[in-house]
């Protein structure tokens, strides 16, 4: 990934955090959330545009990290575009 693009800060079974510059905008944050609920197996999404971090959980039993990294590159190239 890009420097300024996202980057998965922790990664536990469950829990993922991903921080971007981008996510310090109000609304990209708001895009990335939506877009990250969208995806089966996502059981909550929270945001701090502060920090620029998006916190999700998930189920580990639906989705897998290898789904989960696909989706963060997604992102990232949602943020280019944004």
């Amino acid at each position: 990934m890009k420097k300024d693009g996202p980057v998965i800060t922790s990664f536990i079974d469950g829990r993922v955090r991903i921080r971007a510059k981008a996510l310090k905008h109000a609304e990209t944050m708001a895009m990335a959330k939506k877009f990250a609920q969208t995806r089966q197996g996502v059981l909550k999404v929270e945001g701090n545009v502060g920090t620029g971090s998006l916190l999700v959980h998930y189920d580990p039993a639906v989705i897998t990290r290898e789904t989960l990294i696909r989706t963060a590159e997604l992102l990232e190239a949602q943020f280019a575009d944004a």
